[in-house]
């Protein structure tokens, strides 16, 4: 039992660090993060679709960003606590007008959760970035949304609720199906990455009928 237990640990740190690579480099959807910062109109953190869109001031905008950007830096020197005290500062003025940054901040706090091994703050976080991503008016929701739902399964599966992690799994491939063409090569990455999380957690059935659509 113990070494299944450490076999499961040890594909969870695999994992993790395959993603938390792509998190930060080659996400297409955090490159895109660094040009669409603008003072520009926003809807409301309570995604009311009914409720008038609220411009945000731009002095809170700067506050935002200066917080998400030293915590970045932070993140990046390894700096978890720092960068965890910066994102809960930066998540405050990101909420009362801010979509873009409100999921972004979540999903990082997510991020740094998982670096301290508090998994149930970062699966908590996680699932606030998936909603947060849901009520986004943009072509590209659903692949912010199916990123999202594999790293809550990534939580979720250190806190050793497999069958909540697969769900996960399975809410994300139907997030990519709505977001990617069938056949393409970003549909078929992102089946090669589901199937290599339906491995680590010993769902090589799984696995293996994604890589066959």
């Amino acid at each position: 039992m113990k070494n299944r237990q450490k076999l499961l640990e040890l594909a969870i740190v695999i994992a993790v660090v395959a993603s938390a690579v792509v998190w930060f480099q080659g996400d297409p959807i955090v490159q895109e993060r660094q040009s669409a910062r603008s003072p520009v109109v926003y809807a409301t953190a309570m995604f009311d679709a009914g409720a008038p869109p609220a411009e945000r001031p731009k002095e809170t905008l700067s506050l935002w960003e200066a917080q998400y950007d030293a915590a970045q830096v932070a993140l990046g020197q390894g700096d978890n606590k720092k960068a965890e005290a910066l994102l809960l500062d930066a998540l405050r003025n990101a909420q009362p007008f801010d979509e873009e940054g409100l999921h972004e901040t979540l999903d990082d706090l997510g991020l740094v959760c998982f670096r301290q091994g508090d998994y149930q703050r970062s699966a908590d976080f996680q699932a606030r970035a998936i909603k947060a991503a849901q009520a986004l008016k943009r072509p590209d929701r659903a692949a912010t949304v199916g990123l999202y739902e594999t790293r809550h399964a990534l939580a979720l599966a250190a806190l050793d609720q497999r069958s909540e992690a697969l769900a996960a799994l399975d809410r994300a491939r139907l997030a990519y199906i709505e977001a990617y063409p069938a056949g393409s090569p970003a549909y078929a990455d992102a089946l090669k990455d589901l199937a290599a999380q339906h491995r680590s957690l010993s769902d090589n059935e799984g696995a293996a009928k994604l890589l066959e659509e």
